[in-house]
């Protein structure tokens, strides 16, 4: 995308937004907006006492060179690290280098949104165009004059602001994006395991890690369990105290937890964390509109898919 002199605004603080940006703002006025207190979208973690949790993105590869490139300069600054993941396999996974960025998953975003101007806690409810762009904002805050736009958010709440005549939003309304629960769970003494992580080929759960194993992590034991799409998909509206008894249940087939040695147990509901990948591009731009999206959605859900999303 080749813009020059504008001011230009993207929505999301995800590695997407963060990406484009940085790539606009050489030659242009650029400013992220986030309805979230922090920047990182889906490379999250949670902090609760001593316990970290890695509760988005798990881990991330990378496997273009532009990607292994960044990577590479993240690792020499410190800001990543390779995670020698000890992964009991119940289905497939790749053995390809596994990284996490340290000392918790956001930093890596953090790293790379140094010198960019975001703006925080500012939730987009209302777009419309008359020669620029103008945001709406909650508590009826508005701010003008954009002349681009990106939108870096899940699919489903882009469809929500699109314009109709954006001239491609048929093909955005086709993507779905599947929900995923994590479950984090602080124990109060280590569970008897020989391994750091375990994909499983399971119908509730898909994965679940030992936070505390990666790098620069407390040592405060964390356990983080995503479920399956399929499963929270199904199980969606459940109230959390079921969704938290079924989980734990499940997981006691392949590890034993005690209730009483749960200390901290916290659940999020990601209601837009993978899609189903049903178009062939990897980003939209509307020159007429001058409005344009991207995002790891149009890919595939890992964290490298986002930023090609964005290049």
């Amino acid at each position: 995308m080749k813009l020059k002199n504008k001011k230009i605004a993207v929505i999301g603080a995800g590695l997407a937004g963060i990406t484009i940006a940085n790539d606009l703002s050489k030659y242009n006025q650029v400013t992220i907006f986030d309805k979230s207190r922090g920047i990182g979208g889906r490379m999250a973690t949670r902090r609760i006492g001593d316990y970290h949790f890695d509760h988005g993105a798990q881990y991330f590869t990378a496997r273009s060179a532009e990607f292994r490139k960044l990577c590479e300069v993240a690792l020499t600054n410190n800001i990543i690290a390779k995670w020698p993941a000890e992964i009991a396999n119940f289905s497939s996974v790749n053995n390809e280098d596994k990284f996490v960025a340290k000392p918790q998953m956001n930093s890596f975003c953090k790293y790379l949104a140094k010198d960019l101007d975001i703006k925080l806690n500012h939730k987009l409810i209302k777009i419309s165009h008359n020669n620029n762009w103008q945001l709406e904002f909650e508590d009826n805050l508005i701010i003008n004059n954009f002349e681009v736009l990106i939108i870096a958010i899940p699919s489903n709440q882009a469809v929500d602001l699109l314009p109709k005549d954006f001239s491609q939003i048929d093909k955005v309304k086709k993507i779905q994006m599947l929900p995923c629960y994590s479950l984090m769970l602080g124990l109060r003494e280590k569970p008897k395991y020989e391994f750091s992580a375990a994909s499983l080929d399971d119908n509730i759960i898909k994965w679940f890690a030992f936070n505390n194993l990666k790098e620069a992590r407390p040592n405060a034991t964390a356990l983080v369990v995503n479920t399956s799409n399929e499963w929270a998909k199904e199980n969606l509206e459940l109230e959390d105290n079921l969704v938290i008894q079924k989980i734990i249940s499940n997981l006691n087939k392949y590890i034993t937890i005690h209730e009483n040695n749960i200390e901290v147990t916290s659940l999020q509901r990601w209601r837009f964390a993978n899609s189903i990948k049903s178009n062939i591009d990897k980003s939209y731009f509307d020159s007429n509109l001058n409005i344009g999206l991207c995002g790891d959605w149009l890919i595939s859900g890992r964290v490298e898919s986002a930023f090609l999303s964005a290049k």
